[in-house]
């Protein structure tokens, strides 16, 4: 798959990953963004990009096409595990991790958050968690991982279990892009740097999710 990555990161299972620090994901110029861990899949990158950003997209999203649902519409058990930055904003303005299309109708995804809680809009429906406070996630970088196992997801900060937040769902496709780091569906782009970004087809074990964090924490500085 050509990642280059320390063996401490899974890839069993891996239908998704970019990485700007990886050549053979980004080259360093233009706006093409290569999936490396399947072929069918490239994104068109908006925002600052440049060779010089250290390996990361700094204020930039990444979009990819509807044509390549099938890394990411996986049903009730899958892993999305993002390296990401929100740059500081007003209390009640959303970053967005991802977003999967228009959330006001069904078969929709997204997880967006401000200093006060993180929100979620699933199938048409919205949800909002307000504890702990997630200020502490704006200005700095951070591995937030999702696990979808059996239709309940568990959320970890950094490695570690937040517990689990949502139960009897299921990850689906509604004909949309698959946006990273923005919500184009509802006009939401921008605040976000995104660093190297994975989708799995399986639910990770927590010892899976500690070694991904462990293996690229010091790029991050964490």
């Amino acid at each position: 798959m050509g990642l280059h990555h320390s063996p401490l990161i899974a890839t069993t299972g891996l239908t998704l990953c970019i990485d700007p620090a990886n050549k053979l994901s980004y080259a360093g110029t233009g706006t093409s963004v290569k999936n490396l861990a399947n072929t069918a899949g490239v994104a068109t990158l908006t925002g600052s990009y440049s060779a010089n950003n250290a390996g990361i997209f700094d204020d930039a999203y990444a979009v990819f096409s509807s044509s390549h649902s099938s890394v990411w519409a996986l049903g009730s058990n899958l892993t999305i595990d993002a390296w990401i930055y929100f740059i500081p904003t007003a209390s009640n303005t959303y970053r967005y991790v991802f977003s999967t299309g228009n959330p006001s109708i069904s078969n929709s995804w997204d997880i967006s958050l401000n200093t006060v809680n993180y929100r979620f809009y699933i199938n048409g429906g919205i949800k909002y968690l307000s504890a702990p406070s997630y200020a502490s996630l704006f200005g700095v970088w951070s591995n937030l991982t999702f696990v979808l196992r059996s239709g309940n997801m568990t959320a970890y900060i950094n490695g570690v279990s937040q517990g689990v937040w949502l139960t009897g769902q299921s990850f689906t496709y509604d004909s949309n892009t698959f946006d990273i780091g923005a919500g184009t569906a509802s006009g939401f782009t921008g605040g976000t740097k995104i660093g190297q970004f994975k989708i799995y087809n399986r639910p990770l074990s927590r010892d899976e999710i500690l070694s991904n964090f462990n293996a690229l924490r010091g790029r991050y500085g964490i």
